[in-house]
């Protein structure tokens, strides 16, 4: 498959088709590292890494996993205890 590269800003832009993108989990807003071997441009997919999180983002979501299965008599109490966590 042939493809027009694209110039704009000082970047080179090349389509990828959306079954190819698809394929490989690369979607529009996706990461990616752009490499070369010298001879080849190598696109390789970027996942979300769990170190991105800072220390006090995890502390938050254990907090959260440790209450699971909570429920609430009204959705004012439910604000209330979401509104506490974030303080936390």
């Amino acid at each position: 498959m042939t493809k027009k590269v694209i110039e704009r800003n000082n970047n080179i832009f090349i389509p990828i088709p959306k079954n190819i993108g698809r394929h490989v989990g690369i979607e529009s807003g996706s990461y990616v590292k752009v490499t070369d071997d010298g001879y080849r441009i190598i696109i390789t997919p970027k996942a979300p890494k769990e170190e991105e999180f800072t220390e006090e983002e995890l502390h938050k979501l254990v907090s959260l996993k440790k209450e699971k299965g909570k429920t609430f008599k009204s959705g004012k109490a439910m604000i209330k205890h979401l509104r506490g966590l974030m303080k936390k």
